[in-house]
């Protein structure tokens, strides 16, 4: 009796040696004996190198919102995606979520949802993700990874006039934050942005700055354009006014001779003084106009 159980613990450790030894390909398992066998139908055994003694059993419950990507087979399990209009980051499970509508929350749509992604919304119409801002201005996402950020460079925006004005938070207009483009200024009171006058400049992009900086006088570079070669902070009147304020002066000057000689004539003029000759007349005039002089 003793023998016989040697023997077949002697035999048992000799199958669990030699099934240590083997390892099955994908899709089969050990059995008793050690052999490595398919998987039954229904079944399936992704591991390869493996010494498994059973196949795992397929899905077969197919998640909502979802349609078979890959039927179950004997080396892995049913896979799932979602389909039109919903969308599943969780991996595995499938667990579908209806997708975002960008006009549903007054934004425009830069990345369309996906079978594994939600849509992307921007606050800007000509926005687009981006995985790192660069030269352009952006806005950090605080749910997705990436910048919602302007196709345009700065220095293409300001070149288009309906571009200054860049809204860079997904809430109302009213609450939105407005950034000016360079050489100009964000005047508060009328919400927009403005040009800096001659003589003064910003040497910014995309900011708030509420008022322009004077330019220095004969120490400015070509990048300030705003700022001529030589300029004084006193020149501060615009092109127009100059012009305006000079054509007024222009104007004036001869009304106020036409207007000192007639004055001068009527002090000068004795004509009208009684008893008065007329030789004393032209004398005392004479007299009058070399006074004036």
């Amino acid at each position: 009796m003793n023998t016989v159980v040697l023997v077949c613990i002697i035999a048992l450790n000799s199958v669990l040696a030699f099934r240590g030894r083997v390892h099955c390909p994908l899709g089969q398992f050990q059995d008793v004996s050690g052999a490595c066998v398919p998987c039954p139908n229904g079944s399936y055994l992704s591991v390869s190198a493996n010494n498994e003694s059973h196949c795992q059993p397929c899905t077969n419950e197919q998640p909502a919102h979802a349609v078979v990507e890959h039927l179950c087979n004997s080396t892995h399990d049913a896979s799932f995606k979602c389909e039109d209009g919903w969308f599943n980051t969780n991996g595995q499970p499938v667990i579908c979520q209806v997708c975002t509508k960008c006009q549903d929350v007054g934004q425009y749509e830069a990345k369309a949802c996906f079978h594994r992604h939600d849509a992307v919304c921007c606050p800007y119409k000509d926005m687009t993700l981006r995985a790192f801002k660069g030269n352009r201005p952006c806005q950090t996402r605080s749910s997705n990874k990436g910048y919602c950020c302007l196709s345009k460079t700065p220095h293409q925006i300001t070149s288009n006039m309906s571009l200054l004005l860049i809204i860079l938070q997904p809430t109302s207009f009213e609450n939105a934050s407005l950034m000016c483009a360079r050489n100009m200024y964000l005047d508060t009171h009328t919400n927009s942005c403005r040009p800096c006058d001659p003589c003064s400049y910003v040497d910014l992009d995309m900011h708030t700055q509420q008022s322009c900086d004077l330019c220095s006088e004969g120490k400015n570079t070509s990048r300030l354009v705003y700022c001529p070669t030589r300029c004084r902070q006193s020149e501060g009147l615009s092109l127009a006014q100059r012009f305006g304020l000079s054509f007024v002066i222009l104007l004036a000057v001869p009304f106020v001779l036409v207007i000192a000689i007639l004055a001068l004539l009527k002090n000068c003029l004795t004509l009208s003084l009684p008893g008065a000759t007329k030789a004393d007349q032209e004398t005392e005039t004479k007299e009058c106009l070399n006074k004036s002089h």
